[in-house]
């Protein structure tokens, strides 16, 4: 229950300051709708691409613990 609470404290608060920065943007620059939907495409394949960057992956590492074997203490 308290991860449902969680994840709207950081999503609504979110949300709502998109909106009041795209509204501010948008005033500011004056926008036409052509161009405002020109920028919501750019905005979302980027978006895109950014989470595709999240699943690429790098070889695992071997991890140290006690049941693996370690050369380094052959020396001792």
């Amino acid at each position: 229950m308290i991860h449902y609470t969680l994840s709207g404290i950081v999503a609504v608060p979110g949300g709502a300051g998109g909106f009041i920065l795209a509204g501010i943007i948008n005033k500011r620059m004056s926008l036409t709708v052509e161009q405002q939907l020109r920028a919501i495409f750019i905005m979302a394949v980027a978006s895109l691409f950014a989470m595709l960057m999240f699943t690429v992956q790098c070889d695992t590492a071997p991890l140290a613990d006690m049941s693996s074997y370690h050369q380094q203490f052959d020396r001792l």
